[in-house]
């Protein structure tokens, strides 16, 4: 009965494509062989055009791209970025710290070993798991990720490294003459330019919105910058330094920011996070060779640095390690991987204004940890 059914539909199919005359009784009668090839290439053609319109079908009604989870995910930057300000202040409070280019870069050999082992397991767990998407922890398939082209994560990588290099060298010396909370409050001018960025590198005027955020973003921060006035000249101008320094450092993440949703998209997250890493570490340890030998500041630091660790090595390195460890993992390598996978599905502006709540993190870690409160005048301004 399924073979007569078939034969069936394949005649069916093939008098309603032939002319009502080449299916006279006569040349069937005459001809059953080949009216028999006919209908086996009807069934055929008839299979296929119903596996052809049930593809269709299905392609019609394609669910969008999740962006729950990696909205989810960029939550949780801020937070992770909210302790590093009062990582730096516990640095800066050791008896002998580190010179600031050594302790970056120990920051990004921590952070380049993160991704590193991440990248091996994931890879371990593509090679035994039946589940590509799950197994590649990259939202992508494991065929795609053992094939791809290495070169557009690294010259990507690259790029958006100098930028988060450059970002972080500024900030950590700008977080030397200021507090944990100030600073994160002054860095997160990311909010504000990153949007006009964004509106500049793609040809748009900035909207009026954007335009009277950005003033009253600027009214914030001099508020921020006026309250160290009171504190006598020479620790205003030391201050003042620092916050220009930070607030320098939020140009460069806010162009990682914007360049970062133009590139994610075609790279796996993991694969371009491992890139940046690795950039920042290249651009580390030039930057130290070149401190050192130009720089007597960074020379003399280094120099009391090594002489202390020889003399008590538990005491002064044991405290830079564990830094550098939680620096390194929770504020570096986690976030990396976070915005690289977060804003493959989200936008530059998003993102932004998902980052603005890094200064209340940072604000309730500096008050728990280290004691730091705003004044009347500093609240106004944040």
């Amino acid at each position: 009965k399924p073979r007569m059914a078939r034969e069936l539909r394949g005649l069916l199919l093939l008098t309603a494509l032939t002319p009502c005359d080449a299916l006279r009784p006569s040349i069937v009668a005459r001809r059953p062989a080949r009216i028999a090839r006919c209908a086996a290439g009807g069934i055929l053609a008839f299979e296929a055009h119903s596996k052809q319109a049930e593809l269709s079908s299905r392609s019609r009604f394609v669910e969008p791209p999740n962006k729950l989870l990696p909205f989810a995910v960029l939550l949780l930057v801020p937070v992770a970025w909210g302790t590093y300000g009062v990582a730096i202040k516990q640095l800066f409070a050791l008896e002998v710290p580190p010179p600031e280019l050594l302790f970056t870069l120990a920051n990004y050999i921590v952070s380049s070993t993160a991704l590193g082992m991440a990248s091996l397991l994931f890879s371990k767990r593509r090679r035994g798991d039946a589940s590509p998407a799950v197994a590649d922890g990259e939202g992508g398939s494991s065929s795609d990720n053992a094939d791809a082209d290495d070169s557009p994560a690294l010259r990507a990588g690259l790029e958006l490294g100098a930028y988060l290099f450059l970002g972080s060298s500024f900030q950590i010396f700008g977080m030397r003459t200021t507090s944990a909370s100030r600073g994160a409050f002054i860095v997160q001018l990311t909010t504000v330019i990153t949007p006009l960025l964004d509106s500049l590198l793609l040809g748009n005027k900035p909207t009026p919105t954007e335009l009277g955020g950005c003033l009253l973003a600027l009214c914030g921060v001099a508020l921020l910058v006026g309250e160290s006035a009171g504190n006598g000249a020479a620790a205003a101008v030391g201050m003042l330094g620092g916050e220009v320094l930070i607030a320098i450092s939020a140009i460069f993440y806010s162009l990682h920011v914007v360049r970062l949703s133009r590139l994610a998209p075609g790279l796996k997250p993991l694969k371009l996070a491992r890139a940046k890493e690795l950039a920042r570490f290249m651009y580390a340890g030039i930057t130290l060779l070149a401190a050192v030998l130009f720089s007597p500041a960074q020379a003399a630091a280094l120099s009391a640095f090594i002489e202390s660790a020889v003399a008590s090595p538990v005491a002064t390195v044991g405290g830079v390690a564990a830094l550098a460890l939680w620096t390194g993992v929770v504020t570096t390598a986690f976030p990396t991987w976070a915005q690289s996978f977060g804003q493959r599905s989200l936008d530059a502006s998003t993102a932004s204004v998902v980052y603005t709540t890094q200064p209340l993190w940072s604000a309730l870690f500096g008050a728990l940890l280290l004691n730091e409160h705003l004044t009347q005048q500093g609240m106004a301004g944040a």
